[in-house]
């Protein structure tokens, strides 16, 4: 090689590791615009400090506050991949918490574990009518590829504890506890949707589609045959043996 030739070397390492160092410490800010665009600005991320690859700030919605730290592996760029670990950034916090690798060709959760009140969820998937909720959902993920690809592998566990919910303004039902595991079947996580105690018993089904879109059917019916809201509850869907069988459909986002 040329001495002029060692030095154009020598100018594109020096380039290289100046771009590097200042990628290195870039700042978390850049991580928040990146994500209330990708969000749509339902989501954003708020008191973010440190550095693109090693920071920290607080995911707010209508009604949750998450503080989280998150870290980037340099090593998975060499295979074309960012790898990220979130754990939370709160004393005696155990969510939020995942390991995310991102390829073009999508995401893979190895592991995730949420909880977030349930009235940021509704207020998300529910634009119209204005819903109150109460409660708290905590969302379990393992394996999962999204979008969703066609495997068998993947699941998420989600439990709504302490459900309720009503329109805005009216008296909200007490559910109980709602729960689901769902499965990965032909590209779609799909998986029974069950709950205890609270006044209205439901058995039904709930799927979600690739795009994000989603469909919850069943039925529900009241646990006291003399309840006074039976009637009310009819007029919304089919009845079908004590119950009524009912389906609420959510648009991608």
């Amino acid at each position: 090689m040329t001495s002029m030739g060692r030095r154009l070397v020598l100018l594109v390492v020096i380039a290289a590791v100046i771009v590097a160092a200042v990628a290195w410490q870039a700042p978390a800010t850049l991580v928040s615009t990146r994500v209330e665009r990708l969000l749509g600005h339902r989501v954003t991320l708020a008191n973010s400090g440190g550095t693109v690859w090693n920071g920290h700030g607080t995911l707010v919605t209508s009604d949750a506050r998450l503080p989280l730290r998150w870290r980037v592996h340099p090593q998975a760029l060499l295979r074309g991949e960012l790898a990220v670990t979130i754990a939370p950034d709160a004393p005696g916090a155990n969510a939020p918490r995942a390991d995310i690798v991102a390829t073009e060709h999508g995401s893979r959760i190895h592991s995730a574990y949420l909880e977030l009140p349930a009235s940021a969820l509704i207020d998300a998937a529910v634009p119209r009518p204005r819903m109150d909720a109460a409660g708290t959902v905590s969302v379990d993920a393992t394996d999962l590829e999204w979008p969703l690809a066609r495997s068998s592998t993947g699941a998420v566990n989600a439990t709504w504890r302490d459900a309720r919910i009503g329109v805005a303004g009216s008296e909200k039902i007490d559910l109980g506890d709602i729960g689901t595991q769902l499965r990965m079947q032909q590209g779609t996580l799909t998986g029974p949707i069950t709950n205890t105690h609270g006044e209205f018993a439901i058995a039904g089904t709930l799927t979600v589609l690739p795009g994000g879109a989603g469909t919850i059917a069943g039925v529900v019916r009241p646990r006291r045959p003399d309840d006074p809201r039976t009637a009310a509850l009819r007029a919304l869907g089919a009845p079908e043996g004590d119950g009524v069988r009912l389906e609420w459909r959510w648009p991608a986002p």
